[in-house]
């Protein structure tokens, strides 16, 4: 397994020296995006929250009669050079999750504000002799907000924080997010 993960990882750092030269700040990543081809049978929707100098990145694809979640990936930050500071100059994110059936390396770059192209790289595990796939999307910014989504709670977990935000729990017998629609708040007493 570390051995996947480093090879994704590798993959990344190549494409990064392929990629485009845009810079942003790692908070330009920040925030829900929404796959601008209706009719992808791919990834659909992302959100992504930056931690530090790196990033959460929660991934949805395609499923009928709802997109499924992937679950949640940690997401590495590539800058221009070993001196620059993520922070404010961010070329790029990558993030591997691995399914059932397949590890699907995502290497996000910006565009400008609004948009993001993602690089879709598929290596099926299934043993089901499929070749490995790339596959590109550009995704536009749906909400600046990190709730975009569903935000994931914050442990412990608390029913009551679960109730009031609508956060995403995650369940440990399952690699994948479930979510917890938010509770109507209490009318309004005058």
């Amino acid at each position: 397994m570390k051995l996947i993960v480093l090879t994704a990882r590798l993959a990344a750092v190549l494409l990064v020296g392929l990629a485009s030269r845009s810079e942003a700040q790692l908070s330009a990543f920040s925030g829900a995006w929404q796959n601008t081809d209706p009719t992808t049978r791919t990834l659909t929707k992302l959100r992504i929250d930056v931690v530090g100098t790196g990033a959460k990145i929660h991934a949805w694809g395609k499923c009928v009669p709802s997109d499924c979640p992937w679950g949640v990936a940690d997401g590495t930050a590539y800058g221009p050079s070993g001196q620059s500071s993520l922070a404010d100059a961010a070329r790029v994110i990558s993030a591997v999750f691995v399914t059932r059936v397949a590890e699907e390396l995502l290497v996000i770059h910006p565009l400008d504000q609004r948009r993001l192209r993602v690089e879709l790289l598929t290596r099926y595990t299934d043993h089901s002799g499929r070749p490995s796939v790339n596959d590109v999307a550009m995704f536009q910014r749906v909400s600046d907000s990190a709730t975009g989504y569903g935000k994931l709670c914050e442990p412990p977990f608390d029913s009551a924080q679960v109730a009031v935000s609508g956060c995403v729990l995650r369940d440990q017998s399952v690699p994948r997010e479930r979510l917890v629609p938010p509770a109507k708040p209490p009318p309004s007493q005058p």
